[in-house]
């Protein structure tokens, strides 16, 4: 370790950039290496801001369910170098590279699209035809057109580009392997979703870390275990995970298993996991997730008939749930919902789950909040764990004041919904002091 002493200049690796003066006779790597300092710079802001995604870049399946094409919104990352990332208007990429790009790559590129896989698929007896995928993006490099030269002879020289472009590219990597064969197993496929969802999150190391702090061991996330592997490199930003099956097409695109908001990264201590903003991004991730798959299965109910919301239960589908939800419900005719007290058969519910009260709720309907309350039961729950459907957990039931005046109004179509919070949540029912309503909130 080197010595200093107080108010010694330090400039080794510091950033190196060109001195101006008149006179001075500048050269192209004279330029090339300012640019060069002024994109470390801008880097060391990045990383100052946090890495993740900044807006936009929503992944979704685009057309038929059968045809290999991602549509990718608008939007900018900033990746863990503090590179930004952005996408200037929506596109749709092709699995299969086609197309050429008229930008020359300088890194990066691939030469064949913007969209190629850069891992073989799973092969042999372990499946056939059926994978997970994760999808990122990364810069890229190119150059356009052809600037005039001098001073090279009669022949344009060989680097005379015009333009440097920054830019981005995509690509997949499979992940199939990195859960066992029989998540994909008949009896295990509809919760495949889930499953690769906890992985994601981790959700056992919370309850580790709460058990024995000073000896928990480090977090087992898919996506930290892809990267120590140097599988997905710091200049890379997870955008979603998408399970193809052969014959069928997308089964799910799912965004929040590993898209994560910009956010400060772990410092790495045994504290972060409960302190850092990057773990207030993950428990949004994880509600944001649950909330998106819901909407799935309640498309899926809606558009091929197969199935009824309300029938559904949640763990048939999920291997843990979030420790806050949101959950359409029946109630309205023109849309669909599902039950309170089917989705949590087999959890124990509080207020014990019942159809919603056609008059002032009795004393054993679903405790009724003010829409004010909402986002402070939101923000406190989400500092709790994730609960694994394979227990019998209790869960807070609530509905909001508002939604069901609003539901309740002629010819209204507003969904119905209640908000649940696993027991250890303090309860939010309570009437504040001195102030009573009668028919929609806890009377005091």
């Amino acid at each position: 370790m080197n010595t200093a002493q107080l108010l010694q200049p330090l400039l080794e690796g510091g950033i190196q950039s060109i001195k101006f003066f008149n006179g001075r006779l500048l050269s192209a790597e004279d330029l090339q290496q300012e640019q060069q300092a002024q994109r470390e710079a801008r880097a060391l802001l990045g990383v100052a801001l946090g890495d993740g995604v900044v807006h936009g870049l929503e992944v979704s399946r685009a057309g038929a369910a059968t045809e290999p094409v991602l549509r990718v919104e608008a939007g900018l990352a900033v990746n863990r170098e503090g590179v930004p990332l952005q996408v200037p208007e929506g596109l749709e990429i092709s699995l299969s590279p086609t197309s050429q790009s008229s930008v020359s790559p300088v890194s990066g590129g691939g030469g064949a699209g913007l969209f190629h896989v850069c891992d073989e698929p799973a092969r042999g007896d372990y499946l056939s035809g059926r994978d997970l995928w994760i999808v990122t993006i990364g810069p890229a490099q190119g150059t356009r057109g052809r600037a005039p030269v001098t001073g090279l002879g009669s022949s344009a020289g060989a680097c005379n580009a015009k333009y440097l472009i920054d830019g981005v590219t995509f690509r997949t990597r499979c992940i199939t392997r990195r859960l066992s064969a029989s998540a994909f197993g008949a009896d295990e496929e509809e919760r495949l979703r889930s499953r690769l969802a906890s992985r994601c999150f981790d959700h056992e190391h919370a309850l580790d870390m709460a058990r024995d702090p000073f000896g928990t061991p480090t977090r087992q996330r898919l996506v930290d275990d892809l990267r120590a592997e140097k599988v997905i490199p710091d200049a890379e930003v997870p955008l979603a995970v998408f399970y193809w099956k052969a014959g069928v097409g997308f089964v799910f695109v799912d965004r929040w298993s590993v898209r994560r908001r910009i956010a400060l990264r772990d410092r790495g201590d045994r504290w972060s996991p409960l302190l850092s903003d990057a773990s207030r991004a993950e428990s949004e991730a994880l509600l944001v997730q649950f909330q998106e798959q819901i909407d799935d299965l309640l498309h899926m109910s809606l558009a091929e008939r197969k199935v009824k919301a309300e029938e559904l239960r949640a763990s048939r589908f999920f291997t843990h749930l979030p420790p806050v939800g949101v959950l359409p419900i029946v109630g309205n005719p023109s849309r669909g919902g599902f039950s309170v007290a089917e989705f949590f058969h087999g959890l124990t519910l509080r207020p014990p789950g019942g159809a919603i009260p056609e008059g002032p709720p009795a004393f054993e309907a679903h405790t009724v909040i003010e829409g004010s309350r909402v986002r402070g039961l939101l923000e406190e729950a989400l500092r709790h764990a994730a609960v694994s459907t394979a227990t019998d957990e209790m869960f807070w039931i609530y509905q909001v004041r508002e939604n069901i005046q609003a539901v309740r109004a002629p010819g209204s179509a507003v969904q119905p919904y209640v908000i649940f919070a696993r027991g250890a949540v303090p309860y939010h029912g309570g009437a504040p002091f001195n102030v009573s309503h009668w028919g929609y909130a806890t009377y005091s």
